[in-house]
């Protein structure tokens, strides 16, 4: 009954504020917080994340090859997000880099963090469809970009960097670039 009452009063607040919004805000000035997952395609790989801040900080960001704009995470307090890659072939990575969001320090840059791979030839629809390929914690941001090499000879078509972590150990994740060779 309790639970009933807070999701009704959540709902009468969400839709006061919408009917408060000034008609000129645009779907980018709106601060957003997504919950399902949002996927963007970019020539032949579609890139997804599990949560986005807003709609201009979306997976577009960290393929862009700009490292002045940023994919930055939506989720709830204590998750931190997971960016994904999917290619229209199979690959055996050879390593990846990460950039940071260069212009505020390193504090939402992730620290401890899990890559994943998937060899369906669909869309990984549940985390048991991802196998873990490399897991990495307490990862220093000395430098705005940090590149790591890989030793495994599984072919994916499917790629995941799941973050466990940020430096700020915040609900926030902001990533510039990701890059997976």
């Amino acid at each position: 009954m309790k639970k009933d009452l807070f999701t009704a009063a959540i709902s009468i607040l969400i839709l006061a504020v919408c009917m408060s919004c000034d008609s000129s805000e645009t779907a980018s000035s709106v601060k957003t917080q997504t919950k399902s997952p949002v996927f963007e395609k970019s020539g032949d790989v579609v890139l997804g994340a599990k949560s986005i801040y807003s709609e201009s900080l979306n997976p577009l960001k960290f393929y862009d090859n700009d490292a002045k704009t940023f994919w930055h995470s939506g989720g709830p307090a204590g998750d931190y997000g997971w960016i994904s890659m999917s290619f229209s072939k199979p690959f055996a990575a050879s390593g990846y880099a990460i950039t940071r969001r260069s212009e505020i320090t390193a504090t939402q840059a992730p620290v401890d963090f899990i890559l994943e791979g998937a060899a369906s030839d669909n869309l990984p629809s549940s985390d048991a469809d991802w196998k873990t390929i490399e897991e990495k914690k307490g990862q220093k941001w000395d430098a705005v970009k940090n590149t790591y090499s890989l030793k495994q000879t599984d072919k994916y078509s499917h790629y995941r960097l799941r973050i466990l972590k940020t430096v700020s150990d915040k609900n926030h994740t902001s990533i510039a670039e990701w890059e997976v060779k």
